[in-house]
């Protein structure tokens, strides 16, 4: 006679059989359910509750665990009661009062720009990495005329596009998820703008093009062109297919996320960070910069006014005899 199957042999094969997780997200659900229950004293998941939920996320908040981990450990096991809500092991209201139990808040991050020192080694680190051509040179006169393979100015390629990735998040402070998300209207070159139509909550922003920003992306796209990719996407993987090909499909975002490390130890977000700090350095108003970034509030911008407020009290200094003026 075959047993009837526990909770958690139905919740493997209902839920994540059914879904087709991971072995690792699997793992992950056990694992926290399994923490859960213990801290319960329960025999089996079935048994507990939804303030044994409420205290156990309290528990890992109070083991010096990372927020972010504790989140995850507890979005882990609300699956579980989802599941068990369809299921009817579970009211709405247990459901409802899990949904509502709140996670730890972690705290935000202070803003890491790098300094002009290290912004300094971008430039050369890419041209080593991946070196141009010259336009008049043998390589790309040769692969225009169909007479040369893609590997011979494949560097040339991922340079250009590199480069107009970071010219954005430099230049123009804009979010990894922001240039990854660009359509080719919205960043053309011969826009006065690059349009943000959904940037962090939703937020739409117009933001300047500078000078070396706007002939970055021209020159990738013009590049793009020449590729004749079949979608109109602006980032392509450019993976080189054997010796003579290329793959043009548009660029994921894991590897997106992951483009810099090409060159080093670059991230998009400090790329972006030393872009608030520079503008402020410049002398842009605090205002004005919160709403090029597309900050919520003022306070979000006032982090980087105490990175650079060495630098703006220099300004106070070179700017007082004028300002006194003003007001004699």
């Amino acid at each position: 006679m075959t047993s009837e199957p526990t909770v958690l042999e139905r919740f493997e094969r209902e839920y994540q059989g059914y879904h087709g997780l991971s072995k690792g997200r699997r793992a992950d659900q056990l694992r926290s359910l399994d923490s859960l229950t213990r801290h319960a004293g329960a025999e089996t998941p079935i048994e507990v509750k939804p303030d044994h939920y409420v205290g156990w996320l309290g528990f890992l908040a109070d083991s010096e665990l990372q927020p972010s981990t504790v989140k995850k450990y507890g979005m882990c096991v609300r699956a579980f009661f989802g599941w068990g809500f369809t299921v009817r092991l579970y009211s709405a209201e247990d459901l409802m009062r899990i949904r509502e139990a709140a996670f730890p808040k972690a705290p935000p991050r202070k803003p890491r720009p790098y300094s002009p020192k290290e912004i300094k080694r971008i430039w050369p680190g890419l041209a080593e990495r991946y070196p141009l051509e010259a336009e008049d040179g043998p390589y790309l006169k040769r692969w225009r005329k169909g007479t040369s393979r893609y590997k011979r100015i494949e560097h040339h390629a991922q340079h250009l596009q590199l480069r107009a990735v970071i010219r954005l998040a430099l230049d123009c402070g804009l979010r990894r998820q922001e240039i990854f998300d660009l359509d080719m209207d919205d960043m053309h070159y011969d826009n006065e703008f690059v349009v943000v139509r959904e940037g962090k909550e939703g937020k739409f922003r117009e933001v300047p093009y500078t000078t070396a920003a706007r002939a970055a992306v021209r020159a990738w796209i013009e590049f793009r062109h020449e590729l004749r990719p079949k979608h109109d996407q602006p980032w392509l993987s450019l993976t080189r297919i054997g010796p003579e090909g290329v793959w043009l499909r548009p660029m994921n975002f894991r590897r997106f996320a992951l483009y810099m490390g090409d060159l080093g130890n670059w991230q998009l977000h400090r790329l972006r960070h030393t872009c608030a700090t520079n503008w402020l350095r410049a002398g842009m108003d605090i205002e004005v910069l919160s709403e090029m970034l597309g900050h919520a509030s003022l306070t979000q911008t006032r982090e980087y006014v105490e990175l650079v407020g060495v630098d703006v009290q220099k300004q106070v200094e070179q700017n007082e005899g004028r300002f006194e003026a003003l007001v004699a």
